[in-house]
């Protein structure tokens, strides 16, 4: 794991998402197949009420992986409603669930 990375993750459990935005967007300019970046973009667009650009973010991470479980998840819990331009007044809960993927999950002591 590099330390960009780590402060992306970092940054979304501590629930700094306008950096957590501006990480995964510089992982994402580095390898623009990162699924893992793009789930954690997409998840922190949602937190921001940014439905339009997080659906466009699960979207990506399904065009590279089809069976991504995170993406397939979380792409559904996207208010249909919000995709017109209204947000979803941040409906969504903190949580790590979408860093948690069998076979991908890490534990980690904070």
């Amino acid at each position: 794991m590099t330390l960009l990375q780590a402060q992306a993750i970092n940054t979304a459990l501590t629930g700094n998402w306008e950096t957590a935005v501006k990480l995964n967007k510089s992982l994402i300019k580095e390898n623009p197949a990162d699924v893992d970046a793009l789930n954690r973009l997409a998840f922190a667009f949602s937190i921001l009420g940014k439905s339009r650009e997080a659906k466009l973010n699960y979207q990506k991470v399904l065009r590279i992986d089809p069976l991504n479980s995170i993406a397939l998840r979380n792409i559904k819990r996207i208010p249909s409603k919000s995709l017109n331009g209204q947000t979803n007044g941040n409906g969504y809960k903190l949580s790590n669930i979408f860093l948690e993927e069998p076979g991908k999950t890490k534990i980690v002591e904070l």
